[in-house]
C-alpha cells in the first residue's frame, strides 16, 4: 500500500459529497464477478440511513443485479477515479467496506490493497472472509460472511471509532506499507545469501 498518498489532510470535501449528512461507507475497486452482489443488496436496503459511494470501474461479468443496486437512493456511483485523487473521498467518507464473494478461491485467498488504503485514511473496515483480513483486531477490521452480520457490525464499529483505533489502524496500513514489504524481503535475500 501506498500510504504516503493515503496519509492525505485536507480539509477540502469532493463536490459530489459537500451535500450528503448521513454516515458514508466507501466501496472503492473494479466492480465485477468477485462482488458479492447479493450481500451488497442487503447492507444496502437495510441501511437506508447511511450513504453508499461506490467508486471505480464496471468490469466484464459482473451480475445485472448490481445495475439495479446502484440505483436504489442510498447508493452514489461516481465511476472511475484517478488513484490520487482516492484519499480526498477516503477521509470524508466514516467506514471502508470489501463484499466479495468468498466462494471463489482468488476472493477468499486474496489480499485486497483496498484494506489498507481504508486504513491509511484512518478507517475501519468490514469484509468478507478473506483470510489475510482475519486475523486483524475485530474492532478495526471485522469479518464476516454472515449478511445480517455484516450489516450489523457497520454501524457498530462506527459508533465505537476513535483516534487510539485510528493510530492503530494507520499502523496496520504501515505495516503493509511498499517501503516495509521491500525490507522484509531485502533481508530474507540477505540472509540465504549468507547461508549459501
Amino acid at each position: 500500500c501506498n500510504t504516503k498518498l493515503f496519509h492525505y489532510k485536507t480539509d477540502k470535501i469532493p463536490k459530489e459529497l459537500v451535500n450528503i449528512i448521513q454516515k458514508k461507507i466507501i466501496l472503492i475497486g473494479v466492480f465485477d464477478y468477485r462482488v458479492d452482489v447479493k450481500l451488497l443488496n442487503y447492507i444496502v436496503v437495510n441501511n437506508k440511513n447511511l450513504k453508499f459511494i461506490f467508486i471505480g470501474p464496471i468490469g466484464e461479468k459482473l451480475k445485472k443485479e448490481f445495475y439495479q443496486i446502484i440505483k436504489e437512493k442510498n447508493i452514489l456511483y461516481l465511476g472511475e477515479k484517478r488513484k490520487n485523487e482516492l484519499p480526498q473521498y477516503l477521509k470524508n467518507c466514516d467506514l471502508g467496506i470489501i463484499p466479495y464473494e468468498t466462494k471463489h478461491e482468488f476472493a477468499k485467498y486474496s489480499n485486497p490493497m483496498k484494506a489498507y488504503e481504508y486504513l491509511a485514511s484512518g478507517l475501519p473496515v468490514v469484509s468478507t472472509k478473506i483470510l489475510a483480513l482475519k486475523d486483524y483486531p475485530k474492532d478495526i477490521v471485522y469479518t464476516t460472511d454472515n449478511k445480517k452480520e455484516f450489516s450489523q457490525v457497520i454501524t457498530r464499529l462506527m459508533s465505537d471509532w476513535n483516534d487510539e483505533k485510528i493510530t492503530i489502524a494507520k499502523n496496520i496500513a504501515e505495516k503493509n506499507s511498499w517501503e516495509n514489504k521491500i525490507k522484509i524481503i531485502e533481508k530474507y535475500i540477505i540472509k540465504n545469501e549468507k547461508t549459501d
